[in-house]
């Protein structure tokens, strides 16, 4: 690939928690290659002239480009499931392993380089003298700014994993529902609940179960994304038609849909929902 000048873009990405993420999105619960895939998703919702490459093939550096007028954006993904103690560390042997790589986009007019990393950054500002105290997006920063003169690049930058969840927030119900497994618990029950103009309803999955019909439903999910919290509410709904409605109640009984897409009270059959909760198990003998 030929160009006058190119900007770069590498996506650093690890995982921060090897058991339990923090947060709406779980990127560790996606894999390698899903991740990535992702990645170009967001990248190509927000710029115009986007490609995206096949996964694990040798790349020169690039799983992502994008043309500007100003040159080419090269994006590098890297991932890991592993629990990582130091970024900052971590993220300089992301770049420092891709020098040869980043050079020779240089080379090639390359004017920018940006670190995107499922990685959360702490955001401490320095309290002592020579940056003493700060937090890991100000020091990365730092750091980033020596490389980029080093590199002969105009910038280099870091995008942290809070700045990730800002993009994948504002994307439409399809991409979500295409990466669901990384929905975990209230954004995992938002994105069931809307409908396919992306417009989020009162009830959305817990509407479907209730006015099914189906004597049995399966449902299926990560850890964390909601199957408990769901059952638990539809329990409720059940338990509610043998309440006797409050003054003021806006909703007290259960509903299911009705011809104009909303609910209609009184309709679910006096059931009684009942949880039961099911684990590992005992040992033999235990």
């Amino acid at each position: 690939m030929t160009c006058e000048s190119a900007t770069i873009v590498k996506l650093a990405v690890l995982s921060s928690r090897s058991r339990m993420p923090v947060g709406p999105y779980w990127y560790e619960n996606l894999g390698e290659d899903e991740f990535q895939k992702l990645c170009g998703v967001l990248i190509a919702s927000r710029f115009d002239k986007v490609t995206c490459y096949p996964v694990r093939q040798k790349d020169g550096g690039r799983d992502v480009t994008q043309k500007t007028d100003n040159g080419q954006i090269v994006y590098q993904v890297k991932w890991s499931k592993d629990a990582v103690k130091d970024p900052v560390t971590w993220l300089k042997n992301a770049v420092t392993g891709e020098s040869d790589n980043i050079k020779a986009r240089v080379k090639a007019g390359a004017i920018r380089y940006v670190l995107m990393t499922s990685v959360s950054g702490t955001a401490a500002a320095a309290t002592r003298p020579n940056g003493r105290g700060a937090g890991t997006i100000d020091k990365l920063d730092t750091m980033l700014a020596a490389y980029a003169a080093e590199y002969g690049l105009d910038s280099m930058e870091c995008w942290w994993r809070d700045d990730l969840d800002a993009i994948v927030s504002t994307q439409p119900r399809s991409v979500l529902w295409r990466f669901q497994k990384m929905l975990a618990g209230p954004e995992a029950m938002r994105v069931a609940s809307m409908r396919s103009s992306g417009e989020p309803t009162a009830v959305g999955a817990a509407e479907y179960l209730i006015s099914s019909g189906k004597p049995f439903t399966l449902v299926r999910g990560e850890p964390g994304q909601g199957k408990s919290t769901l059952g638990r509410y539809l329990s409720q709904v059940y338990r509610s038609e043998f309440i006797p409605d409050e003054p003021g109640a806006v909703t007290k009984r259960s509903y299911s849909a009705g011809a104009d897409g909303g609910w209609q009270p009184g309709t679910v059959g006096g059931q009684l929902g009942e949880g039961v909760e099911f684990g590992d198990p005992p040992l033999a003998g235990g």
